[in-house]
């Protein structure tokens, strides 16, 4: 008989706090119960965990940016009077937070706002908000939570670096029939940040034109960050600015918001003004023991183009080793796996031999791992590549099967790769993704679903970070309950909760001399750890995972 893992709903309390396996224990953390979804991001050598979550539960409302004088407000509202004094009946507070979060979506520019994704990290204890450049709020009894904010990697617990939005603030107008004007806007959309403690440390792009544009994807032991910086952009740019600034072209609305509609276009689909001209290029910046910026290295682009050439070229630093060697890639014709060390850029492939690759990850051994390029029947998939920069040996890792798509998250200074690859086609077209490990002394690419315990209620499918005590972050797929924005399930007709394809983070540990279980479907060789299903609700789900990564795979 055919083992079905979930063939009843469950919640993440049903899924226990940790799963006994051979190979593998598994936690699932408590960052779980706090959002819809919790996709993981890192690990550093202290266990502490990044995770990015998507829709936190019970956010708080700001009442001095709600106009409880609008009728076509109230009239939706079952008890507008409690609710302007802040005591919302549930139904009040799920629709106010939907619209809420649907405003933000749709940048405008008079409510409150909403992120939609925020981080958090578990040090094994605790779960603790990243702030970003949020700021404590008298009205919201704390921070804010309308500003999204990615951190993406950690320094033994200590630094945390990642990008921030501005914090969102109020903003007062007299249009010109002196009428009040609410605006809720902020100085800046995407900025490299370090947390240490309680204080957030800007790193800043060499151009601050709309206040710049950075971000920062990890940390060394020698406190270098690696990312990206905007260094140039185009006279469009130039053009709106002297726009906003004048007063007849302005019309009736405050600089700042003009300035500010710049990078928030009124469509949610569309790009910002900055998302299409900013030039960007690999920077590392050195922080002191405060966090405090006290050198910025910026880099070229690996092949300059011509002088009649234009368009947007773009660079970033991806990963970082402790001896000062960064990777990522640099792109003028086409994206290259680079190395940014001591002042130069570097290619890592031979372009002829490899094309579009990428460079994600490097260890203090100067193994890198990244992505290529394969043609498979007319269509494109990234594979994996691996290689020394000490040597001229480069390894392709085809994955699962010939045309399965391999995507590079973290290594170790174990040599071991891990991240998500394809594992198999579906019968609606969408191929299904399991988190693996490659273990490069012994060229061994495992599905980390077969290290787990066979009864295990969820499907591991992105490994997104291993430190050196071999301890991986995962997010998996799991049916769990529908639940709303008070964090409470959503029932059906029968007073019985509505299950849904969830992701959530898992933390894998270990077993000391462990062995695989052998849990193998009667009817193929393929472990039976489907979980919840393949639909196109978690499609999406894990497209949002890969944006919020911005990996360029």
């Amino acid at each position: 008989m055919k083992r079905t893992l979930l063939s009843c709903a469950i919640g993440l309390l049903a899924l226990g706090n940790s799963a006994q396996s051979a190979v593998y224990d598994v936690e699932v953390l408590p960052v779980n119960d706090l959002a819809v979804n919790a996709f993981a991001r890192s690990i550093d050598e202290s266990g502490m965990v990044i995770v990015t979550t998507q829709n936190l539960f019970n956010q708080p409302i700001d009442l001095t940016l709600i106009n409880f004088d609008e009728p076509s407000f109230t009239d939706l509202l079952e008890d507008a009077a409690a609710a302007e004094s802040g005591n919302f009946t549930d139904t009040d507070y799920i629709n106010i937070i939907n619209s809420l979060r649907a405003n933000t979506a749709n940048n405008v520019t008079f409510t409150q706002k909403l992120a939609e994704f925020r981080s958090m990290t578990y040090d094994g204890q605790i779960s603790s908000h990243i702030r970003g450049f949020d700021q404590e709020n008298v009205n919201t009894d704390g921070i804010t939570f309308g500003n999204q904010v990615l951190a993406r990697d950690s320094l033994n617990g200590s630094f945390i670096v990642g990008t921030s939005e501005d914090v969102f603030e109020r903003l007062d107008y007299v249009d010109e029939d002196g009428e009040d004007v609410l605006f809720v806007i902020n100085d800046f959309r995407i900025r490299a940040f370090v947390e240490v403690g309680n204080t957030t440390i800007p790193l800043q792009s060499p151009d601050l034109t709309l206040n710049g544009r950075s971000e920062a994807y990890a940390i060394n032991s020698g406190l270098q960050v690696a990312g990206a910086g905007m260094i140039s952009n185009d006279e469009v740019v130039a053009n709106a600015i002297e726009f906003c600034e004048n007063d007849e072209d302005r019309g009736d609305q405050p600089i700042e918001a003009c300035l500010w509609r710049l990078q928030y276009p009124v469509s949610s689909n569309a790009a910002g003004i900055l998302d299409v001209t900013a030039q960007m290029r690999p920077i590392v910046w050195t922080l002191d023991a405060d966090g405090t910026v006290i050198d910025t290295q910026t880099y070229d682009l690996l092949i300059q183009p011509e002088e009649d050439q234009t368009g947007l070229f773009e660079a970033a630093a991806l990963d970082i080793n402790d001896s000062g060697i960064a990777v990522g890639f640099s792109d003028t014709n086409i994206p290259e796996a680079t190395v940014f060390s001591n002042g130069e850029t570097t290619a890592i492939l031979d372009a002829d031999e490899f094309e579009i690759t990428q460079a994600i990850a490097i260890n203090n051994n100067n193994w890198v791992a990244g992505q290529v390029s394969q043609l498979f029947s007319g269509i494109r998939r990234s594979k994996m590549f691996v290689t020394n920069l000490d040597a001229s040996d480069v390894v392709i890792q085809e994955g699962f099967f010939p045309s399965s798509a391999v995507t590079v998250r973290d290594i170790n200074n174990n040599n071991i790769v891990v991240g998500e690859a394809e594992f198999e086609a579906l019968a609606n077209g969408i191929r299904d993704k399991h988190a693996f490990m490659y273990e490069i002394d012994t060229d061994t690419f495992t599905d980390l679903n077969t290290l787990i315990a066979c009864d295990a209620p969820y499907l591991l499918v992105d490994a997104t970070g291993i430190n050196d005590n071999n301890e991986i972050v995962v997010t998996a797929r799991a049916s769990v309950n529908s639940r709303n924005p008070l964090g409470q399930d959503v029932l059906n007709d029968a007073g019985e909760p509505i299950t849904v394809d969830g992701a959530i983070s898992l933390k894998l540990t270990p077993v000391p001399n462990g062995q695989p279980e052998t849990c193998e479907d009667e009817e193929s060789d393929i472990p039976d750890r489907q979980g919840a299903s393949s639909g196109i609700m978690w499609s999406l789900i894990l497209l949002l995972g890969v944006a919020i990564r911005r990996l360029r795979a």
